[in-house]
């Protein structure tokens, strides 16, 4: 009987090399990632990474992912240069330590912005976070991006969505790079992007995009988002959608929207705030929507009610504000200045000459604490004035007044100490002029328990800010 050799034996004798060199080259993958973060090895590592085409990429992608999503954006934003990104991150923490999923995150995203098919590759990847960071990639690249843009334009997770309307946003404002052409092309792209639909009529209360429309807002799947107002086009108010897209709402359809949604029990005054001061309503349009708040103005929240109120009464409604209680630092905005003014209140002058005192606080940081050298007298009553009546000028003005040991630095200090967390700035003005009134001050306050004050001693130590007198309380010279 003639031998027949099992074809199972002779496939496995054919794949199982294969299976070895594809695992070996895994391995090898996996320790050049690891490589990245030591100085003496990196450089090697990230050859063995470059060469490595499609599949290194995959590999330093699925190291990024370990790290968090937003935080392997942000190491391939910083990458790519893509600056209309970064403002997304703004106020947010995120590290900047050299770990291995940032460091992969940042390489993955290099490689591919220099080998643009691989970018796409990882845009038709069943994964969403590779199709983000190979649209990321193109930040710099306009004609990559647009073509990278329109394969994930109907991309149905929001985290993409997001990824490519902010890197169209990028190429649309960085006029350096993009030709004429292209922006006309981005523009489209990101209402593409961006705007799942628009609605200018047929919103009636009971119609079927409206009911489920309501249903998604109830069940918190739909919220709010954006407001969009021009000349061209008008006002509409956005509800986001939970792949990141708005529902346009003209303002007839908004008020149809809201008169729906309370049916259900939902008082959603956003819908209808943006009606009473962007563009120009029908008469009609207006009137109903300021009926409707002043009729629901109990269900909002309280928060919400100030501002609501002050947006009425600018679009003309009949409200009293006599008796509103503004929350620290609310009145300065500038609808608040304008509802008073309106009415006549005499809390408007001296909220106009307030906002002129803290107008700039904000930004003028070395301009406000420079003055502490100076030892100017009505420099310095000037600054004491934006430290007790302007929020961003306390912190300002008291390096100011600490540097030119003025009493009433200690007014602001308490203050200070008062808040959630210790400025380091604190630190640095008391350190660098430990005042005998304000370190007994500081030991006062830390006898007491007050815990940024034992904090700063514990910092600067007790040699530099020494116990004198403490009897001091905070009072203004």
């Amino acid at each position: 009987m003639r031998f027949r050799p099992n074809i199972l034996i002779l496939s496995l004798a054919y794949l199982l090399p294969a299976c070895h060199q594809e695992l070996a080259r895994e391995k090898e993958l996996q320790k050049a990632i690891i490589s990245l973060q030591y100085p003496q090895r990196a450089p090697l590592a990230e050859k063995t990474l470059r060469q490595g085409g499609t599949q290194a990429v995959e590999e330093l992608l699925w190291e990024a992912q370990a790290v968090g999503q937003m935080q392997a954006l942000y190491a391939g934003i910083l990458k790519v240069n893509c600056h209309f990104m970064l403002m997304s991150f703004a106020g947010q923490a995120y590290s900047d330590r050299a770990v291995p999923g940032t460091l992969a995150a940042s390489l993955a995203v290099d490689i591919m912005s220099r080998r643009p098919e691989i970018a796409m590759e990882f845009a038709k990847s069943s994964n969403a976070f590779y199709r983000s960071m190979a649209m990321l990639s193109q930040c710099s690249n306009p004609p990559h991006a647009l073509e990278l843009s329109r394969v994930l334009e109907n991309d149905k997770d929001s985290k993409v969505n997001w990824t490519v309307s902010a890197v169209l946003r990028n190429l649309e404002f960085n006029r350096g790079i993009t030709a004429s052409k292209e922006r006309k092309k981005i523009k489209k792209l990101i209402d593409k992007t961006e705007v799942a639909e628009t609605w200018n009529d047929d919103c009636g209360p009971q119609s079927k995009r409206v009911t489920s429309l309501v249903s998604n807002l109830q069940n918190g799947s739909y919220k709010s988002g954006r407001i969009e107002n021009d000349s061209v086009h008008g006002t509409y108010i956005g509800v986001k959608r939970t792949d990141g897209r708005l529902v346009r709402l003209a303002p007839s359809c908004a008020i149809d929207v809201y008169k729906a949604a309370t049916k259900k029990g939902l008082y959603l005054h956003w819908l209808l705030e943006p009606i009473l001061y962007f563009g120009i309503p029908t008469k009609s349009q207006l009137s109903e929507a300021i009926d409707l708040l002043k009729r629901d103005m109990d269900k909002f929240p309280k928060e919400a009610r100030n501002g609501i109120k002050a947006s009425m009464v600018n679009a003309g409604a009949d409200i009293d504000l006599k008796n509103m209680i503004m929350e620290p630092g609310q009145a300065l905005e500038g609808k608040y200045i304008e509802a008073f003014a309106r009415q006549n209140e005499p809390v408007a002058q001296k909220l106009i000459e307030k906002s002129l005192l803290c107008r700039g606080t904000f930004l003028q940081e070395n301009l406000i604490e420079s003055v502490g050298f100076l030892q100017s007298k009505p420099l310095l009553d000037q600054v004491y004035s934006i430290g007790t009546d302007c929020e961003h000028g306390l912190l300002k003005a008291f390096v100011a007044l600490q540097r030119a040991s003025d009493q009433r630095a200690l007014v602001l200090l308490d203050q200070l100490l008062r808040k959630d967390f210790l400025e380091e700035k604190v630190l640095l003005a008391i350190q660098d002029n430990p005042t005998e009134r304000t370190c007994a001050f500081i030991h006062e306050r830390a006898n007491s328990k007050v815990r940024h004050a034992m904090e700063i001693l514990e910092k600067i130590g007790t040699e530099r800010c020494p116990v004198k007198n403490t009897s001091v309380k905070s009072q203004g010279k």
